[in-house]
C-alpha cells in the first residue's frame, strides 16, 4: 500500500492520542485500585502479618516424588 493510499488527515492522529491516553487512564485505574488495597491492609496492621503464611521454600512432599518418577524417561 503506498503513501498517497493512508489517510494522513486528522484522525490519525487523533486515534493515537485517544489509544495512549486510554492506557495511561488504565494504569492510573490499576494503581488506584493496589493503592487503596494498600492502605486497607496497613489499617489492619497485625492481622495482615499473622494471616500471612510462612515461607519455608520448595520443599519435596510425596506427590511431588509421584510426578517425578512418573516424568522420567
Amino acid at each position: 500500500m503506498s503513501n498517497a493510499n493512508r489517510s494522513r488527515g486528522p484522525t490519525s492522529g487523533g486515534r493515537r492520542s485517544f489509544l495512549k491516553h486510554a492506557a495511561s487512564a488504565g494504569g492510573a485505574a490499576a494503581v488506584a485500585v493496589v493503592a487503596s488495597r494498600v492502605v486497607a491492609a496497613t489499617e489492619d496492621g497485625a492481622e495482615v502479618e499473622s494471616k500471612q503464611p510462612v515461607s519455608k521454600g520448595y520443599q519435596l512432599t510425596q506427590h511431588i516424588r509421584d510426578y517425578y518418577q512418573t516424568a522420567k524417561v
